[in-house]
């Protein structure tokens, strides 16, 4: 039978969970994690009847805000055929805590786009799993093409003679 379950959080007060717990007990708790991005160390301690103590030892990392994630306003190209365009661009995620922060977009910078509006959605995940996200469009037409139209040249021409002054000289 267990006697006792109880915790400890970063070297502070014991806190039980249970009392006189009986054998093979379920617990749940709560903590109070008040400073993001910094590592928590939890010891979770059982006590037998018979005086037997374990405990197990965790490490806690608590970051509860999300990236912020900047995409770049919509973009808009030409596109040499009805094809489409290859369209490069940047995205850029930041995080109140230190480590790495992903990005991945769909469709990824460097895909050739259809023409038309295409939506990105971009996605920023940080270390301890939060996400955010941004969307912004690629805007394909086809560029300028080659025309040949009809042109009508008209031209005069003139006899000169001495009395006759022509305005275009």
């Amino acid at each position: 039978n267990v006697a006792t379950i109880s915790y400890t959080l970063n070297g502070g007060p014991v806190q039980t969970i249970c009392d006189n717990c009986g054998a093979d007990p379920s617990f749940a708790f709560n903590l109070n994690l008040d400073n993001e991005c910094t590592d928590n160390t939890l010891i979770v301690t059982a006590t037998g009847d018979d005086g037997g103590v374990s405990s197990v030892t965790t490490a806690i990392h608590y970051d509860g805000t999300p990236p912020v994630i900047q995409c770049p306003a919509d973009i808009v190209t030409s596109a040499c055929d009805t094809n489409g365009d290859t369209v490069n661009f940047t995205v850029t995620a930041t995080d109140n805590c230190s480590g790495p922060v992903s990005i991945v977009c769909t469709p990824p910078s460097g895909s050739v786009f259809p023409v038309g509006t295409n939506i990105v959605t971009c996605v920023a995940t940080d270390s301890c799993g939060n996400t955010s996200q941004c969307n912004f469009n690629v805007i394909v037409g086809v560029g300028s093409q080659l025309s040949i139209e009809r042109a009508v040249i008209i031209s005069r021409s003139e006899e000169h003679t001495s009395e006759l002054q022509s305005p275009c000289n």
